[in-house]
Parts: C-alpha cells; sequence; structure tokens
C-alpha cells in the first residue's frame, strides 16, 4: 500500500448511522463544519472523543513515519517512485508534522 487516509467515523446528516447516533443521544454536535472525518462528532461507547481523534492521528503517523515510507519504497513499483510515492507520502508526512503542533485535531 502506498497511500491511504486514515478518519474517524463520521455520521454524516441523512445516513443510517446519524440516525442511531441521534436517537441514541451520542451526537456531539450539528455544526456541520466540523464533520470533516478528522473531528469526532459522536460519543464512541469506550473512549472518549479526544482518544479516537489521538489513536487515528498516530494511526497516519505510524504509517507515514520516515522509516515506513522508506521500507514500502522498496516494493516494486511500475512508475517513478520518487515523483508519484516519496513526494505523496513526504508531503503527507509534513501536513502530519504541521497538524501536530499547530493542535488542529482536538476534540468536541
Amino acid at each position: 500500500m502506498e497511500l491511504t487516509a486514515f478518519s474517524a467515523l463520521t455520521p454524516y446528516p441523512g445516513t443510517t448511522i446519524f440516525k442511531t447516533m441521534q436517537d441514541q443521544g451520542r451526537l456531539l454536535s450539528t455544526d456541520w463544519r466540523r464533520y470533516d472525518s478528522d473531528q469526532v462528532v459522536f460519543e464512541p461507547k469506550h473512549f472518549t472523543p479526544a482518544a479516537l481523534e489521538q489513536a487515528v492521528l498516530q494511526a497516519a503517523k505510524r504509517f507515514y513515519a520516515t522509516t515506513s515510507i522508506f521500507k514500502r519504497l522498496r516494493f516494486g513499483m511500475n512508475y517513478s517512485p520518487y515523483r508519484h510515492y516519496l513526494l505523496p507520502n513526504l508531503l503527507r508526512k509534513y501536513s502530519l508534522m504541521r497538524m501536530d503542533k499547530e493542535g488542529e485535531c482536538a476534540a468536541v
């Protein structure tokens, strides 16, 4: 796997999961700007919203760790590994580092 996206479950309006969470009183926000797949907008059953956000961020950081990027680079690719693999991976790693420093990943 060359690239991936990690995100928290987002119960979008009009979906069954939204209705279920609403019926259970687990929705924490109806500010639709927060429904971006990065912010947790519901109360998880087994941990806090902040802990879920942190777990998603940590999974992404592990995947985009420098050692992980170079380990995946060793597999054969049918395209330029620097242009189509290394650059997007390093850009995502940089964006994760900025998120961590700026504290953008904050629970409701």
